[in-house]
């Protein structure tokens, strides 16, 4: 997330927002044992999403103990953002006149955002 908070900082003038879909490593699905990405250093456990409720909660949670400065939107119960755009565990998109511009795809559980931080720059000349 500091990666993104700063290129956010970096590119303000461009839309930016976050869609909150279902749990990668839910504790009743696929847990991991990690927390070193939770600020606080414990380990994040949540349940895969029954409700909206349930998700919305948990989007706000993420929200906050994250600090996204974006906007952030969370896909209904029924998944159709995932089951179009295939998000998990996630994903980073570039968007332009309705089009994918851009697709991050990972690689070994992680993200070489270099290609991102090029797009964005294009984008924002």
């Amino acid at each position: 997330m500091p990666t993104l908070k700063r290129l956010y900082d970096e590119h303000r003038h461009l839309r930016w927002l976050f869609v909150y879909t279902l749990e990668a490593h839910a504790i009743d699905e696929w847990p991991i044992s990690s927390s070193r990405y939770n600020p606080s250093g414990e380990v994040v456990s949540i349940r895969q999403h029954r409700t909206l409720d349930e998700r919305i909660h948990a989007a706000k949670q993420f929200q906050s103990v994250y600090q996204v400065p974006f906007p952030l939107m969370v896909d209904g119960i029924d998944n159709a953002f995932e089951d179009v755009f295939c998000t998990w565990p996630f994903r980073f998109y570039v968007v332009s006149s309705g089009l994918i511009a851009y697709q991050a795809q990972p690689r070994n559980c992680t993200y070489e955002l270099g290609p991102l931080v090029e797009v964005l720059e294009q984008f924002s000349a």
